[in-house]
């Protein structure tokens, strides 16, 4: 008997046997239930099944292609989108005005506690950011040394090695993550430059890297209120006096990234991080640029349609504030 049945059928005689009313919501809770078990008891449902359709199939890869935005769904624990179905996806990076690469990333299924096996539209969308920067200024990564906090499947790192900087530290949590990020790095020809580091956020944790990164990036980390405070401790620990943390975050459907990330905001005030918007945009160049360039230039009408009905996107650039000793007589 298929578990689906068995699961629907346990729960209903759970139900009788209490004595509560089988009412068609019921009867909806339990096929959502079964539903929910199914998917984290057997083969998930995100990668594409050889049994689909090929012609389905070739219409999943071809809207994926380049690395292109999809649209997200919901999904018990976590979401997904087409593309995230995939085994595999080529991301096409143009590094320079005239000059473009592809970087091939494996990816896993999605699912709690799986959510930095697969390629993420925020991870996408700054990306297209380093992009936008490299654009305006080929010589900004020289000579960096770049953090990333939460790699995931390692793409940012390894797009960011690509537009040239001179070293990275690839960082996550879970092992399975870094295993993942590790071969996808190894993959793409980067391993001279970009290290994968097992890395739990705190300031402990974060004093192996103490004051190494003139850049701190990454994207959807801040889903979490509970690690707020810790993200903030590591950012700062982390980033030199006079670098920046360069952070994407992107809405999902019935989620809005302003609220989120003003809660940060305040959190990251705490640990002496300001915002672009409290310090001189001039330093910051060529970012402000590149932030323009993006909402207008970089991501295509389409794109921004799906972004905006997802809740929008939001780009914070972060810098230490500048401790102002006393006065000399």
């Amino acid at each position: 008997m298929p578990l689906k049945t068995i699961t629907l059928l346990f729960l209903f005689v759970s139900c009788f046997q209490s004595g509560a009313a089988i009412t068609l919501s019921r009867l909806k809770f339990f096929q959502s239930v079964g539903e929910m078990i199914i998917m984290s008891s057997s083969t998930p449902s995100t990668v594409i099944s050889s049994s689909m359709d090929s012609e389905e199939n070739q219409e999943i890869i071809k809207s994926c292609e380049n690395g292109a935005i999809a649209p997200e769904q919901a999904i018990p624990g976590a979401y997904q989108t087409s593309c995230t179905r995939l085994p595999s996806r080529e991301i096409l990076l143009k590094t320079k005005e005239d000059a473009s690469t592809i970087i091939n990333i494996a990816q896993e299924s999605t699912g709690p506690g799986q959510t930095g096996m697969t390629i993420w539209n925020s991870g996408l969308i700054l990306v297209r950011l380093f992009e936008a920067i490299s654009l305006s200024d080929p010589q900004w990564f020289r000579s960096k040394t770049l953090v990333e906090l939460g790699c995931g499947t390692g793409l940012a790192s390894i797009a960011a090695a690509k537009m040239g900087a001179k070293s990275i530290f690839a960082t996550d949590g879970n092992p399975n993550v870094i295993k993942l990020a590790t071969d996808n790095i190894m993959q793409n020809d980067v391993a001279q430059i970009v290290q994968p580091s097992l890395l739990s956020w705190g300031f402990l944790n974060a004093m192996d890297l103490s004051e190494t990164a003139d850049v701190v990036f990454g994207s959807d980390l801040t889903y979490n209120s509970g690690t707020w405070r810790v993200l903030s401790e590591t950012m700062s620990t982390v980033l030199k006096e006079g670098g920046f943390v360069v952070y994407v975050s992107l809405g999902h459907p019935g989620f809005n990234a302003n609220a989120e990330l003003d809660g940060f905001l305040s959190v990251a005030r705490s640990q002496n991080l300001v915002a672009l918007s409290e310090v001189n945009d001039q330093e910051y160049w060529p970012l402000p640029f590149a932030l323009s360039s993006l909402s207008h230039n970089i991501l295509s009408s389409k794109e921004r349609e799906i972004i905006d009905s997802n809740g929008g996107y939001r780009v914070l650039v972060l810098q230490k504030r500048v401790s102002i000793g006393p006065r000399a007589n």
